[in-house]
């Protein structure tokens, strides 16, 4: 799951939506760091973001940006982004987003019973709250499919599209709870609703969401017989693998259309 909220209803390049940042405040920052996200480039994301603590006082939403950028690296720096996750619930033990990604990372390294502890204290929170939060209904919803809830699951990303329709990172994660649920043809109706959300938008914009649901869909099959029995995920995985290629074969010509001389000089 993505902890940046995919939306569809902006437009624009990451090169204009970049022109405006101010990088000297660290709202700018965050907000450089989100759009690097959404592209798929976690190393620049990383970048900026050690930058900032050298600049900025210590942020736990920084550190908890550093623990998706380093666990989005792969499997080598998942040490490095249990570290920062860790880091960021000591400044501020209320960042849900650094709870369910420290579960992930424990998950990941088969920490299953300390996984499982982090993902019921998120639900936990969640359900203390007024439920209107889309990225706290998001996490929520992970953390019950992770925890083998699906029907629960179901109904809480449900709820949130039901809020925002456009969040794209929600419909993905709903269509892996119903396959993990056995609902097939909802399943395969929500991965295909994403990936046409997504189309809506310049390439270079699908590339990070298109890498993150494909790598859920593989974890899913991984570790959930449910999933990996389903005939329909073989088919959505190579949907995805395909639509990421596609994403990552545009991104050069449209760089490429944005650098262009409109003259038609060389």
């Amino acid at each position: 799951m993505s902890t940046v909220q995919g939306s569809t209803d902006s437009e624009g390049t990451s090169e204009e939506l970049s022109a405006s940042v101010d990088t000297a405040s660290l709202e700018g920052v965050l907000r450089r760091v989100d759009e690097l996200t959404e592209l798929g480039e976690h190393q620049g994301a990383l970048h900026l973001l050690d930058m900032a603590r050298t600049t900025f006082p210590p942020n736990a939403h920084v550190e908890t940006a550093r623990g998706w950028a380093f666990e989005n690296l792969g499997p080598d720096h998942l040490e490095s982004a249990g570290n920062a996750y860790a880091e960021a619930l000591r400044l501020d033990p209320e960042v849900l987003e650094a709870r369910e990604g420290l579960g992930n990372v424990l998950f990941s390294r088969g920490d299953i019973d300390a996984a499982n502890q982090l993902y019921r204290e998120v639900v936990e929170r969640v359900d203390g709250s007024d439920g209107e939060d889309i990225l706290a209904l998001e996490l929520q919803g992970w953390c019950l499919y992770k925890l083998n809830e699906f029907e629960r699951a179901v109904e809480v990303f449900t709820t949130a599209l039901g809020k925002d329709a456009s969040t794209v990172a929600v419909r993905f994660d709903l269509g892996l709870a119903l396959l993990a649920r056995g609902d097939v043809g909802r399943a395969v109706a929500e991965y295909g609703a994403s990936i046409a959300q997504l189309r809506r938008v310049a390439a270079s914009r699908r590339v990070g969401a298109l890498k993150v649901a494909l790598e859920d869909l593989d974890a899913g099959m991984e570790e959930r017989l449910s999933v990996r029995q389903n005939y329909a995920a073989r088919e959505m995985r190579n949907r995805l693998a395909w639509e990421l290629s596609e994403a990552r074969a545009a991104v050069i010509p449209d760089a490429l259309e944005l650098t262009a001389d409109p003259s038609g000089d060389a």
